[in-house]
């Protein structure tokens, strides 16, 4: 048999070799991937945590203090988030209280103090979704109480409490034409006379 031809079974020997040198290296070819995809891993989640800190650092440089304590709270123990979540939420802290002083005040029925406390909040931590929300319900109610309030004085013919209920009314929404038409009437046809008799006046 010539030399250049190689018998079968030197052809599967070879062959065989071929296999066994693949599955030797198989492992480690496995394990390679497997650090790949470790470090891959592992950094994309210290890009997303690094990434994560520096949004929550603008938002406490910016203001927004419930973003930022919301931030630094799901970092857990990463750098000084911990630090930081602290300072954000002292920062918010005068904010929550006064959020839920206008809660109590709501529920006893003192609009006008839930008005104020709310209304900075809003103004300086718009952010402060249920703030926003609290202001809006206070509002109504107030507008509610006093169409209430001036309808029964209309009724008693208490034309001043009427006068007072539409005014207040008119300063909380000036763009509001028919509480503003009603006040202009009210004040035409029942502003109150004063006159003066031997030094004294007198209002009727």
């Amino acid at each position: 048999m010539p030399e250049s031809v190689q018998s079968p079974a030197g052809r599967t020997s070879a062959f065989s070799r071929r296999i066994f040198r693949l599955v030797q290296a198989a492992p480690i070819a496995v394990l390679a991937i497997a650090l790949t995809l470790g470090a891959s891993q592992i950094w994309t989640a210290r890009a997303e945590r690094a990434a994560a800190y520096a949004t929550a650092a603008r938002a406490l440089a910016n203001g927004d203090f419930i973003a930022a304590r919301d931030g630094f709270a799901d970092l857990g123990d990463y750098r000084d988030a911990d630090t930081r979540f602290s300072e954000a939420s002292a920062a918010l802290a005068p904010y929550e209280s006064a959020f839920d002083e206008a809660r109590i005040a709501i529920a006893s029925g003192r609009f006008g103090d839930a008005i104020a406390a709310l209304t900075p909040v809003v103004r300086e931590l718009p952010s402060f979704q249920p703030a926003a929300i609290l202001l809006d319900e206070a509002r109504h109610q107030r507008r509610e109480a006093l169409l209430t309030e001036a309808n029964t004085a209309e009724h008693d013919g208490d034309w001043l409490t009427v006068e007072n209920a539409l005014a207040t009314l008119a300063e909380d929404d000036p763009t509001d034409e028919g509480i503003a038409s009603r006040l202009a009437s009210v004040r035409r046809r029942h502003a109150p006379l004063l006159y003066s008799r031997d030094g004294v006046v007198y209002v009727s």
